[in-house]
C-alpha cells in the first residue's frame, strides 16, 4: 500500500534541455522571433528542473498539472531564451503532458491570455495548474489527479 509520499501513478515522463531549446527553436522559426539561442543556460537548466524537484520533494506528490504549470511557470517567469520564451512554456508544458498521456487543447485566445497573465504576474503557478487541468478532458483529469 503506498504511502503519502509515494503518488498512485508512476514518475512523469521529463522534458530535457536539448527538447527545450529544439522546442524554442522551432517556436521562433515558425512564429518568427530573435534567434532561437539559449540567452542564459543557468536559468534555463533551473527552470526545467523546478517540476522534478516538486515531484521528488514537494508533500504531498504534485499531480501531473501542477508539474506542467512548474515547467510554463519557470520558463515564463526566468526568460531562458532570447525570444519566444512564452511560447516556449506553454509548448514545453503541452508536450509534458502529452508525453505522460494527457492531452490539453485549449482554445488560442485563451492560451495567448493565459500565458500573458502567466508572464505579468496576474496568473499565479497554482492557477496555471487549475487552468491546464480545466482544459483536458474529463476521462484523463480523473486519472492523474
Amino acid at each position: 500500500m503506498p504511502t503519502t509520499s509515494e503518488p498512485a501513478w508512476p514518475e512523469p515522463v521529463w522534458i530535457d534541455e536539448e527538447e527545450a531549446i529544439a522546442i524554442n527553436a522551432v517556436a521562433v522559426a515558425r512564429f518568427g522571433g530573435l534567434s532561437g539561442d539559449v540567452r542564459d543556460e543557468t536559468i534555463l537548466k533551473a527552470a526545467l528542473g523546478r517540476p522534478l524537484n516538486k515531484w521528488h520533494y514537494d508533500e504531498p506528490k504534485p499531480d501531473i498539472y501542477t508539474l506542467a504549470a512548474a515547467y510554463c511557470f519557470a520558463l515564463v517567469k526566468g526568460h531562458a531564451f532570447h525570444d519566444g520564451n512564452k511560447r516556449t512554456a506553454y509548448i514545453v508544458a503541452i508536450v509534458f503532458l502529452d508525453l505522460n498521456g494527457i492531452n490539453c487543447a485549449p482554445e488560442q485566445a485563451d492560451i495567448v491570455t493565459t500565458m500573458l497573465g502567466a508572464a505579468d504576474g496576474s496568473v499565479t503557478e497554482e492557477e496555471l495548474a487549475e487552468w491546464f487541468k480545466r482544459n483536458c478532458p474529463e476521462k484523463e483529469r480523473q486519472a492523474n489527479v
